[in-house]
């Protein structure tokens, strides 16, 4: 059995940061940096069977398809992975 978890991976980043850049007439600015990032990982995918068009699947149900992992978000029939909007992607299978 899988259980779908979430979480939050937090980065430091160090080294020389500079708060403002060079004023142009009088005026400072402030980088910018993306406050989030998406980072996949390869996932153990040993003991989940193959997606089946004609299975039906319930949410949190997983299968592997293509070489990836998902998991089906609600009940589905016939909606294939990474097309359907049913099935979220877990990443790559390691």
């Amino acid at each position: 059995m899988y259980i779908l978890t979430k979480y939050l991976i937090t980065l430091a980043i160090s080294g020389a940061v500079s708060s403002t850049m060079p004023s142009h007439a009088g005026n400072s600015y402030m980088p910018t940096i993306p406050s989030t990032q998406s980072i996949k990982f390869r996932v153990p995918c040993n003991g989940v069977l193959p997606w089946s068009s004609g299975t039906v699947y319930n949410a949190g149900q997983f299968v592997v398809h293509n070489g990836r992992l998902y998991v089906a978000k609600w009940w589905t029939q016939g909606e294939m992975p990474g097309i359907s909007l049913v099935w979220e992607d877990q990443g790559a299978c390691s």
